[in-house]
């Protein structure tokens, strides 16, 4: 049984400098991905990074790992940043919030402009990142490509799939 793990922040709970320090380059945004599978291989892992948001999608076994303490401090390790400095204004959603979280990000309901198109392209790039690096697997794969593709039918069968 797989576990959908979410740690995140955004410009509802972090102020600029504080997204600032953990937003990725896109050399880093590969070079994220592939460290934090070296680190847990056994995981599935999708790292959306924008100017508005930072966020660690991960699947993993019910007791395996990361865990969200295992993903802050990561994100913590490869940015160079101690933890302290972004804790506070981090969220954690796990298995159906995780579901809806992202369908609202991929469809920009949980954007800084209600409606913005740009947030899809994002969360298409991040996802086909972690595709290529095989970092995305049986779980997070049909979730990404189903947020994309914007189906509300898709999403009703997917918050009916995730325990």
């Amino acid at each position: 049984m797989q576990r959908l793990l979410l740690l995140g922040l955004n410009h509802t709970t972090a102020p600029l400098e504080v997204r600032e320090k953990l937003a990725l380059s896109a050399e880093r945004h590969v070079a994220a991905v592939a460290a934090f599978k070296a680190r847990f291989a056994d995981a599935e892992a999708v790292l959306l990074s924008t100017c508005n948001r930072v966020e660690l999608y991960t699947a993993r076994a019910t007791h395996g790992h990361p865990r969200s303490e295992e993903m802050l401090a990561f994100l913590a390790e490869f940015q160079q940043v101690r933890p302290d400095e972004f804790r506070p204004h981090t969220y954690e959603k796990s298995d159906r919030e995780v579901v809806e979280h992202l369908f609202a990000v991929a469809s920009s309901l949980d954007s800084m402009v209600l409606g913005e198109t740009q947030i899809l392209g994002q969360v298409r790039a991040a996802y086909d990142l972690s595709a290529k690096q095989a970092a995305a697997g049986p779980m997070l794969n049909p979730l990404f490509q189903r947020a994309i593709a914007g189906k509300v039918s898709d999403f009703a069968d997917v918050v009916r799939a995730v325990p």
